[in-house]
Formats: structure tokens, C-alpha cells, sequence
């Protein structure tokens, strides 16, 4: 257990950097007028304005199509993460990843529900949260597999998330059934 003086130490900075990164959250008035927003390019318009921009910029800026906007969000998401585990000191970084990590088994949940749909990448691209060990071009990738089993025995080696992906693999061999495969990776994983 770190004192107080220690603990100011060493999470200081990341403190810092948590706080300069919550200032730019959407504040209750702006989260209120997309609410009260009369179609899908107000929306756009409101979230221009925001810390979103940067990532809007990449897909239109302000005539971003309201289609895009799941990428906007779903890339801010994946760039906070990473400057959350950079801002985490050293030694408490596996704590953060793993508390993280649940977007690394989200974007394997999704590509087990489009294999079970047979649906390929483009079905869910737009969900992807873009980080971690299974990111976009991960998925993208193991979605040419032919069966769920084989996708999943792709994302095995070296993995930290070994064991759940194993024994979702195993539920899904019991009967072929995709439910319960997502139900044993989020119960492993929870």
C-alpha cells in the first residue's frame, strides 16, 4: 500500500492527464442539444465543435455523413484508451489493460456474431473500437476464416486473453451454437 506522499508520486501525472482528458468529455448541454436535435446532421454539426473534430476531420469534417459517426466515436474511444495506458505509471499498466481489455473481447464478441451470421468485416466495421491486440485490422483479418473455430484459434497465440478465448472456443464446440459462445467469453472475461 503506497502512504499519501507516495502515492501523489507516483500518480500525479496520470491524475493530471485523467483530468485534462475528462475536461474534454461532452458537458451536459451538449449531450442535451444532440439530444433535442432535429435529424442526424444537427448531430454532426454539434459534435464538429467538440473534442470530436479531429477524428471528424478524417471522414469529412463538417459534412461528415451521419453513417460515419460510428467511426468518429469508435476511433476517439481507441485513442483515449491508448493515452489512458500511457498516462497509467509503469508499474500499474497491466491493471489498466486489463480493465481496457474488455474492447479487445468486444471486437472478438462482434466478429463471432458476423462468422455466425455469415457477415464479413464491412457488416461490423463501423463497431470496431480500433485498439489493443485485436483491433480493426486483427479482425479484418481473422474474419477470412472459413469457421468460428478457426477464427478463434488464430487470436490464441500469445495471447493474454488465452484462456477465455479457449473456452469459448470449447462452448462453441459443445453445439455449435454462437450464443452460447459469446455468453462463455463474457463470463470468463466478467
Amino acid at each position: 500500500m503506497l502512504s499519501g506522499y507516495s502515492a501523489a508520486s507516483v500518480f500525479g501525472y496520470s491524475t493530471a492527464r485523467v483530468r485534462a482528458m475528462e475536461s474534454k468529455l461532452l458537458s451536459k448541454e451538449t449531450v442535451q442539444s444532440i439530444i433535442n436535435a432535429k435529424d442526424a446532421g444537427s448531430i454532426v454539426s454539434i459534435l464538429f465543435n467538440t473534442s470530436y473534430r479531429d477524428q471528424m476531420m478524417e471522414f469529412g469534417g463538417i459534412e461528415t455523413k451521419p453513417e460515419f459517426i460510428d467511426f468518429v466515436l469508435s476511433k476517439s474511444l481507441a485513442i483515449s484508451l491508448s493515452k489512458l495506458v500511457a498516462a497509467t505509471p509503469t508499474n500499474y499498466r497491466s491493471i489498466t489493460r486489463a480493465i481496457i481489455g474488455r474492447w479487445d473481447l468486444y471486437n472478438v464478441r462482434l466478429a463471432i456474431e458476423a462468422k455466425g451470421k455469415s457477415q464479413g468485416f464491412d457488416s461490423i466495421s463501423s463497431y470496431i473500437v480500433d485498439y489493443g491486440i485485436y483491433n480493426a485490422t486483427v479482425i479484418k483479418d481473422v474474419l477470412r476464416e472459413e469457421s468460428i473455430e478457426g477464427m478463434l484459434s488464430r487470436l490464441l497465440p500469445n495471447s493474454p486473453y488465452a484462456v477465455a478465448i479457449q473456452r469459448t472456443i470449447d462452448a462453441y464446440r459443445k453445439n455449435r451454437n454462437v450464443l452460447d459462445a459469446i455468453a462463455e467469453l463474457d463470463k470468463v472475461y466478467y
